[in-house]
């Protein structure tokens, strides 16, 4: 093939937005799920620690079903460990650009400490989960895991 028509193929790549050759997934191919070995970290570990983390409630993003899984199996995993959770419930995501598995507190920067004993479990099970701050409907609950959508692939 010519030069000057490998150049021509490549500006059309860029130019069309439906070319394959421009798309590329929306998220990793990471799993969205508890891995057999978190749930084993997860009830080990937070058996130890059951009585500071009862009655933190598990929220999801109301609109994705994969967020309601994974908080689903969280709260079955959590079951296992003696932290009672309640039920999983659904809330509005609240503010733009927050994906992941998230604590959500009143105040980020003085979390409580049931906060910070569930932030540290969860790390141990290699579950990263950041501070945010609490959606006014939750207002009066020092603490809630929320699990948002899918990270975007940047």
């Amino acid at each position: 093939m010519r030069p000057e028509r490998l150049v021509s193929q490549e500006i059309h790549h860029q130019q069309n937005p439906k070319s394959d050759s421009n798309q590329r997934p929306i998220y990793s191919d990471a799993p969205r799920n508890l891995t057999p070995n978190q749930q084993r970290v997860l009830i080990a570990e937070g058996g130890r620690v059951h009585e500071e983390l009862s009655n933190i409630p598990i929220t999801f993003l109301a609109t994705d079903m994969e967020a309601f899984s994974y908080a689903t199996a969280l709260n079955t995993t959590f079951a296992r460990a003696a932290i009672q959770t309640g039920n999983v419930s659904p809330q509005p995501l609240g503010e733009p650009g927050r994906d992941g598995v998230m604590i959500e507190v009143p105040d980020k920067n003085a979390p409580s400490s049931s906060a910070q004993k569930l932030q540290q479990l969860l790390l141990v099970a290699n579950i990263q989960a950041p501070f945010v701050t609490s959606l006014p409907q939750f207002g009066t609950t020092p603490t809630i895991l929320f699990v948002g959508p899918r990270p975007l692939q940047r």
